[in-house]
């Protein structure tokens, strides 16, 4: 939420009566510079697209657990991704001259298979799941 004070002086100069205002006005937005677009959504799963232009702070509410990305250019290295629990307010903040940009996933129900299951069938693929083989 944001609050915006407007200071407002009327003048009557005919009269000489002066009468100050405050006006508040609070707005709940994202900042300038701030985009987030739905990529996939399933039952389970829902994957974002989010942007923050330059010099930009954003705070984003996780009412879901989620995993925050951040894709940089290929020359990088890969940055490790950050885990937030539901109910968790993440601060995105981008103090670079160009635009950061995350890919968000929001699990949104439990796993289809467990722990047990995902290893068993990784231990016999029917098809190989390592990058380059055939």
């Amino acid at each position: 939420v944001e609050s915006r004070y407007l200071c407002v002086r009327l003048t009557n100069q005919r009269r000489g009566v002066h009468m100050d205002r405050v006006y508040v006005h609070a707005v709940l937005r994202r900042p300038v510079g701030h985009s987030r677009r739905l990529l996939h959504a399933n039952s389970r799963l829902r994957i974002f697209d989010e942007r923050l232009g330059p010099d930009c702070t954003a705070s984003v509410h996780h009412a879901v657990p989620a995993v925050r990305w951040q894709v940089l250019d290929a020359s990088q290295p890969t940055p490790s991704p950050s885990f937030h629990a539901a109910g968790f307010t993440a601060t995105v903040r981008n103090v670079s001259p160009h635009e950061r940009r995350d890919i968000c996933f929001e699990v949104l129900g439990e796993p289809l298979h467990g722990e047990e299951e995902v290893a068993r069938r990784l231990a016999a693929p029917r098809w190989p799941t390592a990058p380059g083989q055939r």
